[in-house]
Order: C-alpha cells, then structure tokens, then sequence
C-alpha cells in the first residue's frame, strides 16, 4: 500500500543560504515588486534582473505567506543565474536582507515580509564573514 502524503505538497526542494555579515542595507518603506503563490519564479526573476539593470543594485520584493516567499526564494536563485550569464561572469553574488513590515487592512493587521535583495559581485573586495 502506497503511504499518502501528510501535507498537500509533496516536492522537496533544498537551499543553501549562507549567512554574511555585510554593509547595512536601506531597506525602501514598500516592496518594488509583489509576489504571490500564482508568481512564476521565472517570470519574477526576469523581472527582478531587468530591475537590477536599469534601476540600481537594490530590488525589493514583497511577500505574504509561505508559497510567495518560496517564489521569492527560488526567483532569487534563477536572477542570480540571468545575471551571470548577461554579465558573462561565472559567480554574482545577490544578498537577500528580511525584515517584517506589518500592513493594516480595515481591522486587521497583516505581515509582509520584504526580501531586500542587494547585488554584491562575487570577487568584491568588501569584508564579508561567514558565520
């Protein structure tokens, strides 16, 4: 007899995030991107490598809820890899900065997370320390 899932997702997916001290951040009042449970990462790191283009090396993305923030994570990994590749450099770096922010919606008061995701080149000369 096959066992059925005790959870409705049943794909397994591994990180690996490395924690570095860095430069402190500004983190902008509000997310320049939303990210839903319905975003295709791809979609969404497209857009988040265009946005490292032309604006600046700053982006932020906005998330409420686990499925969003996962798209947010994995969109984080593929714009590394867009990036890499329009740069032709084998290894950029993207730093990804968390902080909460709270929305109030009529009475309710609603968390956001914001993934500040920072552009940092792989050979950069800035002291970074893992922990």
């Amino acid at each position: 007899a096959r066992r059925r899932p005790r959870h409705k997702y049943t794909d397994v997916v591994e990180f690996l995030l490395e924690v570095m001290v860095w430069r402190a951040v500004e983190v902008p009042p509000g997310p320049d991107l939303l990210v839903a449970g319905t975003t295709s990462p791809i979609a969404l790191a497209r857009a988040m490598a265009a946005h490292l283009d032309s604006v600046g090396d700053v982006v932020t993305l906005g998330a409420m809820g686990a499925r969003p923030v996962y798209n947010a994570l994995k969109a984080t990994t593929l714009a590394k890899d867009y990036l890499a590749r329009a740069q032709g450099d084998s290894e950029v770096n993207l730093l990804l900065v968390p902080t909460m922010s709270w929305v109030e919606r009529g009475s309710e008061v609603l968390s956001l997370m914001l993934l500040t995701c920072v552009r940092a080149p792989a050979n950069s000369t800035h002291p970074a320390v893992p922990f």
